[in-house]
């Protein structure tokens, strides 16, 4: 089931519909190319240490790594914990076009990096579209978010 989600999401950033990941290829060493161009579509730039986002913000746009190294933060009372370091080809900042709540981590640059900016409005058709071809991943995918182990509670973000 993960493989089938993880292959569902990776064609969901692809400019061509019929790019296929290879059988047995981890989703994570994919390389994902740009999604198609959108009237509007635009990259950003950011400097080593600094931040995309921060737990708790509202969201509209995720986020394509097409360059540099990003660590996803969970900012505590008492100090952060990295829960995880992403680069080239990796999604950022789509769980919160799923569930419509505020970030639930903050988004730091490790290196120089450069994100290709998708839109939540972007995001969501894309999702559409894959929902009147196969309504049960668009399920399957708000299911997943849900069952997410959080490290920071929603209900602390909504104060």
């Amino acid at each position: 089931m993960r493989e089938l989600l993880a292959k569902r999401l990776a064609k969901l950033t692809q400019a061509e519909p019929d790019v296929e990941i290879a059988e047995g290829e981890p989703a994570e060493e994919a390389v994902a190319p740009r999604p198609a161009p959108q009237s509007g579509d635009a990259t950003k730039r950011f400097g080593a240490g600094e931040h995309l986002f921060h737990e708790g913000d509202q969201s509209d746009e995720a986020y394509l790594v097409e360059s540099g190294s990003i660590a996803i933060i969970n900012e505590n009372d008492v100090d952060e914990v990295v829960l995880a370091t992403v680069d080239r080809s990796a999604v950022i900042g789509e769980i919160a076009l799923i569930d419509f709540k505020p970030r639930m981590a903050s988004v730091q640059m490790v290196k120089d990096a450069t994100l290709f900016v998708i839109p939540a409005e972007v995001f969501r058709a894309r999702l559409t579209d894959v929902a009147e071809i196969d309504r049960l991943i668009p399920l399957m995918l708000t299911r997943y978010v849900e069952r997410l182990p959080s490290h920071v509670s929603h209900d602390k973000l909504e104060r």
